[in-house]
């Protein structure tokens, strides 16, 4: 069976934009991959600095991707820091590892554009722990939104540079980006993204939610004028939760004109609850009973070692670090 990995740091909410750009392609896969899932705390260590808030955030980001439907069973699913190949694995591929391919890398790019002062190491370096992240697991994909493509290009990069040093080790995995969701808009028309402050969060309060989308934002157009739905990140967002008939008739209310943007975002709002309805009711049952979750996590981390520290010493041993 062929495998797959992915990951997502615990910095914060769950959105549309992590759901749809990597999670549901990702939990798509699980009957047909051997998957690799896993919190990135390790990331997340450039955004959190706080102890605490990084644990709470964790457990509730593991409650939260339970109950959207990582299957517990078949998928393994663990911390990254609860594997400590993935750190030994990134010092190693960082011996390969030119600068000016971290350079190039967006995330560091994106901060100099900003003009941010006191850049840090594990901000530049990250794109290394990530290539080290999927290929500790050998997977032939990775589930992506179009923005993470970069990091799996990286990742194949180190893996052909490392196998033509020391001899065939890696595979070089497949990017997989689902052309529909390659981006998701958020409430300004740009990228959804907790840095651009623009997310709908899956978790929130019904009434944050709410407030959420009545913010999105729309043309200067009267109710009765007709709408394009391809420009209206409204119907951008919506048409990720509805069915092809449900699209239509939304389409149709765009184009027939009458449709005002604050009806059109209240039948935003009754989708999203419809569509996200279940996975909401089972979070609130599953932090009833956290055993549960440290049961799964435990479960998870003992798979992923077993493949991981094999990978390590297959690398370990090309590269000369075992005598």
């Amino acid at each position: 069976m062929q495998s797959l990995i992915t990951g997502i740091k615990p910095t914060g909410k769950i959105h549309l934009g992590n759901y749809f750009g990597a999670f549901k392609p990702a939990f798509e896969f699980q009957k047909d991959y051997q998957s690799y899932i896993f919190l990135a705390n390790l990331h997340a260590l450039n955004q959190v600095q706080n102890g605490k808030e990084l644990k709470e955030t964790s457990f509730d980001l593991c409650a939260n991707l339970i109950s959207l439907g990582l299957d517990t069973e078949n998928s393994h699913f663990f911390l990254q820091s609860d594997v400590p190949e993935h750190a030994e694995l990134c010092w190693i591929l960082s011996t390969i590892c030119s600068f000016g391919v971290l350079e190039r890398a967006h995330a560091w790019k994106d901060f100099k554009n900003k003009g941010l002062k006191d850049p840090k190491l594990g901000l530049f370096s990250y794109p290394v722990l990530m290539a080290a992240d999927i290929l500790l697991y050998n997977v032939d994909i990775v589930p992506v939104g179009k923005d993470q493509k970069q990091h799996v290009e990286i990742a194949r990069d180190l893996a052909h540079k490392f196998n033509g040093i020391y001899g065939d080790t890696f595979i070089l995995p497949t990017p997989v980006i689902q052309k529909e969701v390659e981006t998701i808009t958020g409430i300004d028309g740009q990228k959804m993204s907790k840095s651009y402050n623009n997310i709908i969060a899956i978790f929130e309060d019904e009434n944050l939610v709410k407030k959420s989308i009545m913010k999105i934002q729309t043309d200067s157009l009267p109710v009765d004028a007709v709408k394009d739905p391809n420009t209206c990140n409204i119907f951008q967002i919506y048409k990720h939760m509805a069915n092809t008939q449900e699209l239509a008739n939304f389409k149709d209310k765009y184009l027939a004109g009458g449709l005002s943007y604050g009806e059109a975002k209240n039948t935003l709002f009754d989708k999203f609850m419809i569509y996200f309805k279940e996975a909401r009711e089972k979070k609130i049952k599953l932090i009833e009973k956290p055993e549960q979750i440290h049961e799964v996590l435990e479960k998870g981390k003992l798979q992923a070692k077993k493949r991981a520290q094999t990978t390590l010493n297959l690398v370990k041993e090309k590269t000369g670090l075992t005598l």
